[in-house]
């Protein structure tokens, strides 16, 4: 397990996290998950939380325009950014950092979280 001053120095949009999650309500996943970090490295490094999408290994529903598909990372799982499901996280829920997302993927990610939030035509 990393310590929170290496994860801190790591939390930079476009990277992947493991979440511990143990309250979640409604359709919130629960347990440890992946999250890919989508706010601003601005925040990321002072804010005491973190925005995060969280990732599935259930590939379902690929045709949505919320759903952004990611393979061929070592640490990772073939996946899913489920970008409908945008959440806001203590720093001190994340785990460890898996990997960063390629910039081919951050930019199919931004493009799903403009659907998600309705700033573009879907």
């Amino acid at each position: 397990m990393q310590s929170d001053a290496s994860i801190n120095q790591e939390l930079t949009r476009g990277s992947v996290v493991f979440v511990k999650n143990n309250q979640p309500n409604g359709h919130i996943m629960k347990g440890n998950h992946p999250a890919v970090i989508i706010q601003n490295n601005i925040g990321n490094k002072y804010s005491p939380t973190v925005i995060v999408c969280y990732l599935t290994s259930q590939l379902k529903r690929l045709d949505m325009k919320t759903h952004v598909l990611l393979q061929h990372y070592d640490n990772l799982k073939i996946s899913v950014v489920q970008a409908e499901q945008i959440v806001t996280i203590n720093k001190s829920d994340i785990l460890s950092v898996a990997t960063k997302l390629r910039t081919e993927d951050i930019t199919r990610v931004d493009a799903a979280v403009r659907v998600s939030l309705g700033l573009e035509a879907a």
